[in-house]
């Protein structure tokens, strides 16, 4: 449709981006492409699959609730992604998409996030987004894995 159309993006995933998703199962794989395709903003895959140990080195680090042995991620199972957009401010400088207590970071996060919700849904699967998640006072804006 037209609307589909005027929607759709000239963003493309890197080098560093495909090799991240790669391993990944179909449905989290056409959700990523999907989302980068209808998003407002540029962003790159920067986790994909990983091993109980991985899982468990950043549980031992305090950046997940999840083991990876008793507790596994969907990360484990190539049904997740961790992304990160890349947006430039009015100067052409990067804007540090890490920095959360900043409104226009959180509005680009926002944006991205109903990027998956929405490739999700015209895809028809269920995307969970770390928003969701609070671990030690802080939100997992760069995390979307699929339910099924």
């Amino acid at each position: 449709t037209r609307k589909a159309e005027e929607e759709m993006t000239n963003f493309k995933f890197g080098k560093s981006s495909l090799e991240k998703l790669r391993g990944l199962r179909e449905p989290i794989l056409e959700v990523t492409h999907k989302a980068l395709e209808i998003s407002e903003y540029d962003f790159s895959v920067i986790d994909g699959l990983r091993t109980a140990m991985q899982q468990r080195e950043l549980y031992e680090a305090g950046k997940s609730e999840l083991d990876g042995f008793n507790r596994t991620s969907k990360h484990q199972s190539g049904l997740a992604v961790d992304v990160y957009p890349y947006v430039r401010d009015d100067n052409g400088s990067l804007v540090d998409c890490w920095n959360y207590n900043n409104p226009k970071v959180k509005a680009i996060w926002l944006e991205v996030g109903r990027a998956f919700l929405r490739a999700g849904r015209l895809l028809g699967y269920e995307v969970e987004w770390g928003l969701s998640y609070n671990i030690d006072g802080g939100y997992d804006y760069p995390h979307f894995q699929i339910n099924i």
